[in-house]
């Protein structure tokens, strides 16, 4: 007999109130390392000296921000397939963590490309796509995140989630299919990354930095979400109180 525990909210809420806070610290610590890696022992380029270093924290956030995106829309599609109000709900809290990294990749990008492109900001197929992603994002929190939406809401908005699964793979093969400004692929290609070993580990190192910390966002978040939308539930009292005691 299968055992479907991992699909109630009841489950979830006390994963994450058991292990949110085991999980945040050493994410948190995790990522100071990296940033101190990023900032203080990996070498300069020779190329763009120190201004490269924004890609420790550049690739990771777009990294972040292209898988949580793709949480978001298996996770609608099996609400739509399921009706499980589970699945919507860890959509809606992938999508509010995703987003923040879609916004740091942005600006952070904006900032490299200032010293490298001289702007800011150019309307590469690269930064286009990325930009649309954030926009995808954006609408699909204002859609899905009123209070008390309807069903019919909640499938409409997965729905819109799934479509736009379809900007992924732009977004990723944009450089290889367009004339652009934003460099090929280093890392995430079909071939060996064209990194200096010196710097990969230290990138490797803060992408899983980047993924844990943002993993522990999204604990985070379902267990408020999960708190709203279950806050009627008995379950949830006695929970509360032996978390408590």
């Amino acid at each position: 007999m299968i055992d479907t525990k991992w699909i109630q909210t009841e489950y979830w809420f006390s994963f994450c109130q058991n292990y949110c806070n085991l999980i945040f610290f050493p994410s948190s610590l995790l990522l100071i390392v990296s940033l101190f890696f990023g900032l203080f022992i990996a070498p300069v380029d020779f190329q763009q000296g120190d201004v490269y270093r924004i890609i420790f924290v550049h690739v990771p956030c777009a990294a972040v921000s292209l898988c949580f995106y793709s949480f978001v829309g298996l996770c609608s599609l099996l609400y739509i397939t399921s009706r499980i109000n589970l699945f919507d709900i860890m959509a809606l809290s992938f999508a509010k963590v995703g987003v923040i990294f879609t916004f740091l990749s942005l600006f952070t990008g904006a900032i490299w490309g200032q010293p490298t492109w001289g702007t800011y900001w150019v309307w590469d197929a690269r930064l286009t796509s990325q930009l649309l992603l954030l926009g995808i994002y954006v609408a699909y929190i204002s859609g899905r995140g009123c209070s008390n939406p309807s069903k019919q809401l909640k499938i409409y908005m997965s729905v819109f989630a799934v479509m736009g699964l379809v900007d992924l793979p732009i977004i990723h093969f944009s450089v290889n299919w367009w004339q652009t400004l934003h460099q090929p692929p280093s890392l995430f290609k079909f071939a060996y990354p064209s990194i200096a070993p010196e710097i990969l580990w230290i990138l490797m190192y803060s992408l899983i930095s980047f993924f844990a910390i943002a993993f522990s966002f999204f604990l985070l978040t379902l267990r408020t979400e999960l708190f709203v939308y279950c806050e009627h539930k008995r379950w949830l009292k006695k929970c509360l109180e032996s978390a408590i005691v």
